[in-house]
């Protein structure tokens, strides 16, 4: 079966239910409307989808002054309650940092629960103790992950000012929950 109007912009829907789009955009207009995935409830409305940058800060989850950066990127893709971003710092002055460290920034506010969602995170020039790891994870309703550092035994301590130097690079992706 085919659609057609304007044969530069034409869709075809095939045999076996496909639905192909030659040129042009899909556009579903109107109040209670949209894309559907799984049933026809509500809660299955792919309602959003965006793609966008974020500014991550590594600060102190009292205070943080004086840090400069020399690379501060981070992307992020949503869809539906769903965001994944990605992000890498690198301190060039890491400041005076106030109470446990954090990735700030985030591009949305994540649901309260589950309470931590896990970032899978890589670091360099930091100050730990060896053979552990960096851990992160998005705390409840906040636009933050704490850092900690993880031992062998999986045990974890937050991260504070003294494991970061002013040359310190983290980068990681976190897809969480808003």
């Amino acid at each position: 079966t085919s659609l057609t109007g304007n044969p530069a912009r034409r869709m075809t829907i095939t045999s076996g239910g496909d639905i192909e789009v030659k040129t042009g955009d899909i556009k579903i207009e109107g109040s209670g409307k949209g894309i559907f995935l799984g049933g026809a409830a509500a809660t299955n409305n792919l309602k959003h989808y965006k793609e966008g940058t974020w500014t991550p800060l590594i600060d102190g989850s009292t205070s943080v002054t004086g840090q400069t950066y020399s690379r501060q990127e981070g992307s992020y893709t949503r869809i539906g309650n769903m965001v994944t971003a990605w992000f890498c710092i690198t301190l060039t002055a890491k400041g005076t940092v106030v109470g446990f460290l954090r990735v700030s920034g985030l591009p949305y506010v994540g649901t309260s629960t589950p309470y931590l969602k896990p970032a899978t995170v890589a670091w360099s020039n930091m100050s730990m103790t060896a053979g552990h790891q960096l851990a992160a994870e998005q705390y409840a309703a906040n636009p933050f992950m704490y850092l900690f550092e993880m031992d062998v035994s999986g045990a974890i301590t937050q991260l504070t000012t003294s494991h970061i130097n002013d040359n310190t690079v983290i980068n990681g992706t976190l897809t969480y929950m808003v």
